[in-house]
């Protein structure tokens, strides 16, 4: 909880600060990202191997259609330590930043679009149990309410690069 509010604290101080920790957010998102999708998914698998609501193939099937969800994510990181990087230059509101919102957006949309549809198609196939199909409609739920909320502040922060350049352009 002291973490918590420190972190709110530091996000009413300055632009370096929030860059700083931006960047901390995003090791930490990539780490766990990490062991999300190198520890947990696998031992998830082996235990629904082991209680024999999957197969082993079906189990390594999923795996092997989990692992490129792993790529949008990561690129959403680095966009995101950019961006950091640019707010702590005091360039927050840039056509590069509405960019890399918009990127994000479209990144999240694929992902989760793929997401279902592979989902779906292993439910159907009988591959996947319908606890997993449920529990990957939350995490699609998910990733479209991301999709939408970096484009509406993609939208924002291009509003607000274009209106700084053309208080930019009368001084």
């Amino acid at each position: 909880l002291c973490i918590i509010k420190r972190f709110f604290k530091e996000l009413t101080m300055d632009n370096r600060k929030l860059s700083i920790w931006l960047k901390i957010i995003a090791v930490a998102m990539a780490t766990v990202g990490i062991v999300l999708y190198f520890v947990f998914v696998p031992l998830v698998g082996m235990d629904m191997v082991d209680d024999g609501v999957m197969t082993k193939t079906a189990a390594w099937a999923f795996f092997a259609f989990l692992v490129p969800t792993a790529v949008p994510c990561y690129l959403v990181l680095i966009w995101l330590w950019n961006a950091a990087g640019d707010i702590g230059r005091e360039a927050s509101f840039t056509q590069k930043n509405a960019v890399r919102l918009k990127n994000t957006s479209i990144a999240c949309l694929t992902d989760t679009g793929y997401l279902f549809v592979g989902n779906l198609a292993f439910f159907l196939a009988k591959s996947s149990p319908a606890v997993v199909f449920a529990s990957f409609c939350f995490v699609v739920f998910t990733g479209i309410v991301l999709a939408v909320a970096a484009a509406c502040l993609s939208h924002l922060v291009f509003k607000a690069a274009q209106m700084r350049e053309e208080n930019e352009s009368f001084v």
